[in-house]
C-alpha cells in the first residue's frame, strides 16, 4: 500500500499533465514556487537529509487550485484494472486505464461522456 507522500506525489503529477508540464502554471495555481514545486517534483533532499515533499498546507493549495474537493491530494487515483475486471488483454486494459484515470480526474465533462458513449454506440455496430 503507498504511503501518503507517495500517493500525494503521484496526484501532484496527475496535476502537472493537466498544466502541460508546466511547473510555473502548477505553482501560480498553488500559490507557490516554481522552485519549491520543482523539488517537490524531483524529491529534493533537504538539508535535514528527508525528501523534500507535500506537506497538509501545499496539499490544500493544490485541490484548491484545481478545484478538488478537500482530501483529494490524499487519496490513491490508480486505477487497477486487473483487480476490477480480471484477465484483460494489453489493449483492454490500457484502453479501461486510460477512460478511467480521464473520468476519475474529473476531465471528462458531461459534453465528451456523451461523446464517448455515442463512439462507443458506434464501435459496437449500433446506429
Amino acid at each position: 500500500m503507498p504511503t501518503i507522500n507517495q500517493i500525494r506525489h503521484a496526484n501532484l503529477l496527475t496535476l502537472l499533465k493537466k498544466t502541460q508540464n508546466n511547473q510555473s502554471e502548477l505553482a501560480r495555481r498553488a500559490f507557490t514556487t516554481a522552485s519549491h514545486i520543482n523539488s517537490v517534483i524531483n524529491k529534493r533532499v533537504r538539508s535535514d537529509g528527508g525528501e523534500t515533499g507535500i506537506g497538509n498546507d501545499l496539499a490544500r493549495k493544490l485541490e484548491r487550485g484545481f478545484d478538488k474537493p478537500d482530501g483529494w491530494m490524499d487519496q490513491d487515483h490508480s486505477v487497477n484494472i486487473e483487480t476490477l475486471f480480471g484477465n484483460l488483454t494489453p489493449d483492454e486494459a490500457e484502453f479501461l486505464e486510460m477512460f478511467l484515470e480521464v473520468y476519475r480526474n474529473g476531465d471528462l465533462s458531461e459534453e465528451k461522456l456523451d461523446q464517448a458513449k455515442k463512439i462507443m454506440t458506434v464501435l459496437m455496430g449500433n446506429p
